[in-house]
């Protein structure tokens, strides 16, 4: 199930943390520009939760759209143990 939750704000407010439900751990994904702007304050929301994370940052712009960017994200998630008990959030602009 994919989620959507967008707009000034959402880094800051921890109620749409709810909505990952009982996860394992969560994968942060972004690129290094959009990380710079909301990533410390997403991850300080998960971490308020009580929700372990890790950061992936993918290369920006098209190289963030080759095969070779899919498999350094899914060697990732397989490392840090993310599975189907895990999530995905993914930070863009």
């Amino acid at each position: 199930m994919s989620r959507l939750f967008a707009g000034a704000g959402v880094a800051a407010d921890p109620s749409w943390t709810h909505a990952l439900g009982k996860v394992s751990r969560v994968a942060l994904v972004s690129e290094s520009r959009a990380w710079r702007l909301f990533g410390p304050s997403v991850r300080r929301v998960l971490v308020r939760a009580g929700l372990e994370s890790f950061v992936h940052l993918l290369p920006e712009g098209e190289q963030a759209k080759t095969w070779a960017a899919v498999e350094s994200l899914m060697g990732a998630l397989v490392s840090h143990g993310v599975g189907r008990d895990g999530a995905v959030v993914a930070l863009g602009g």
